[in-house]
């Protein structure tokens, strides 16, 4: 009599890891880092957790304010469940912003003039950047960068709290390139329609002589191992047809981690510019 052995075998799916995104001074979360690999790009949670698949391999993380760190999957120290991988501050060499008894003229830059007729809209982790072009009459080049403001529509999730960015440009692309805030700023709307106006004076960055990039970036609700899910709801910047087709919006796309010229794809299109404003704070002596 013959015998024949049947094996099964069952596949058991790798298991996700939970990692806790800290600063490695304070030992405080680091909400919204973003992590990127091969298999998998998400972004922390507000409270600096991330789940990424076990089959990762290498795991890139970043963090407005932070070095860049980079770790292979294998490296990572998991107790029960939780891996914390440290990020170390980086250092600024910022200008003192002093208090001065002189009058301050605000000179405002970008698309605020006319009432908003389109949208720009992004899902958790994308961007919608302005450029604001070399200043050929040398006027404001060294001039501090006041405030930045964003005009968000009543659309979507309109109180969805957002992360301001301010770039160098690309000498090579002309794309955004490197980040002008020292640290992470966030801002979000009350009741839709309407100006938000964030303050960045106390960094003392002053017009680049190659221009800048002023950008909105969209932060995500919950982030899972399949990518962004849940309540994300789309947060609408307003965007008018002001100076159109000229190519001075950018966008970001947080899987594709590419920037794109937001031009028209065929004739007949429109192409818009996002409604984002800054301004220049100027001293003037009495």
């Amino acid at each position: 009599m013959i015998f024949l052995l049947t094996v099964y075998f069952f596949f058991v799916p790798p298991s996700d890891i939970k990692i806790k995104i800290v600063d490695a001074q304070t030992g405080n979360p680091i909400p919204y880092a973003v992590v990127l690999s091969t298999q998998f790009n998400g972004i922390a949670d507000g409270d600096g957790i991330v789940v990424v698949p076990e089959k990762a391999d290498s795991l890139t993380f970043r963090c407005v304010g932070y070095e860049q760190c980079r770790l292979a999957f294998k490296d990572l120290t998991v107790t029960n469940g939780t891996a914390t991988v440290k990020l170390k501050p980086k250092t600024f060499a910022l200008e003192a912003v002093g208090v001065t008894a002189h009058r301050i003229k605000k000179i405002p830059l970008g698309y605020y003039r006319k009432k908003a007729e389109a949208t720009h809209g992004s899902s958790g982790g994308g961007q919608t950047a302005l450029f604001f072009p070399p200043d050929k009459r040398g006027q404001l080049v060294g001039i501090p960068i006041g405030s930045v403001s964003f005009y968000i529509r009543d659309w979507g999730n309109y109180q969805k709290k957002f992360r301001v960015r301010l770039y160098s440009v690309n000498p090579g692309s002309g794309t955004p390139d490197k980040d002008l805030l020292p640290e992470a700023v966030y801002a979000q709307a009350q009741k839709g329609n309407e100006w938000v106006d964030v303050r960045v004076r106390q960094y003392g960055i002053k017009f680049p002589e190659n221009g800048f990039f002023a950008a909105i970036e969209i932060l995500p609700e919950i982030v899972s191992a399949d990518g962004v899910k849940g309540n994300i709801g789309k947060l609408s910047l307003g965007g008018n047809f002001e100076d159109r087709n000229n190519g001075r919006t950018w966008l970001f796309g947080f899987f594709k981690q590419k920037w794109t010229q937001d031009l028209p794809s065929h004739k007949s299109q429109v192409v818009g510019n996002a409604m984002i404003k800054v301004e220049f704070f100027k001293e003037i002596k009495r």
